[in-house]
């Protein structure tokens, strides 16, 4: 019996960095970002059949924090919001500086679940 993977990172097209564009607000520039991807690369990905296992892992871990914010703070331009002003919790960093790193983005994770519970120090 073949035993199936919790998460299919080696068959997510471009099409999806577009719907979570579309849902977010991003823009090209800030998708590059998050990806930490060049301009040129983030074009170059999106004229691909599929995203490199790396560069799907990426944005599947993006957009859960993206999606867990949106659902805390009730709506996307709520979250983002959030994400772009500076916070004491992070030392006076904005959110989205914590987005470039997997330990970064669990922060961002336990603070919106503490958000979420009503924890706010």
């Amino acid at each position: 019996m073949k035993k199936e993977k919790p998460y299919e990172f080696d068959n997510i097209p471009p099409s999806m960095v577009s719907d979570f564009q579309v849902s977010y607000g991003v823009t090209n520039l800030g998708m590059a970002d998050l990806l930490q991807v060049s301009n040129k690369t983030y074009y170059n990905i999106m004229q691909k059949e599929k995203l490199s296992p790396v560069q799907a892992d990426r944005l599947m871990s993006i957009q859960r924090v993206y999606e867990e914010g949106a659902q805390v703070f009730m709506s996307e331009e709520r979250f983002n919001k959030w994400l772009e002003t500076p916070k004491s919790m992070f030392d006076g960093r904005k959110p989205k500086d914590f987005l470039n790193t997997v330990t970064g983005m669990f922060e961002l994770m336990d603070h919106l679940g503490r958000i979420k519970h009503g924890i706010l120090a």
